[in-house]
């Protein structure tokens, strides 16, 4: 297994909480959008709309992964505290004899929160890429 970690910081100075969004956007290209064997899942297994073309968000959770059985490829992000992570697709347009078509390019994953910050705050995002 290969594992990336990433510790972010924030820190208000000022004496006024900040109203504040904060995520972090993480791009992955899997190939199919529409695979059997290419899905989403959470800690809990596969999702309902588990299709790595799919929109969706997962609250108040820890963790999102991605898996490839084809590349045999497993991707799991995780994060040190409870957030929402959302989940969609990137997609091209193009023009074919069938008129216009939507393309999977890769799936985005956004871990994000809603923070009134006030002080630090702290988050620690890993990225494991296990070989199935």
């Amino acid at each position: 297994a290969a594992k990336i970690t990433v510790k972010y910081i924030l820190e208000n100075m000022a004496k006024t909480p900040l109203d504040v969004w904060f995520g972090v956007e993480l791009n992955f290209g899997l190939q199919a959008g529409h695979a059997h064997d290419r899905y989403y899942m959470s800690d809990q297994g596969k999702l309902d709309d588990k299709y790595l073309v799919s929109m969706g968000a997962l609250n108040n959770v820890t963790a999102i992964g991605l898996r490839d059985e084809w590349r045999q490829l497993d991707i799991m992000v995780e994060t040190d505290r409870k957030l929402n992570i959302w989940r969609c697709p990137v997609e091209t347009i193009s023009l074919s004899e069938a008129g216009f078509e939507r393309v999977y390019q890769n799936s985005t994953v956004f871990p994000n929160t809603h923070l009134k910050l006030a002080g630090k705050w702290e988050l620690e995002i890993s990225l494991t890429l296990n070989k199935l």
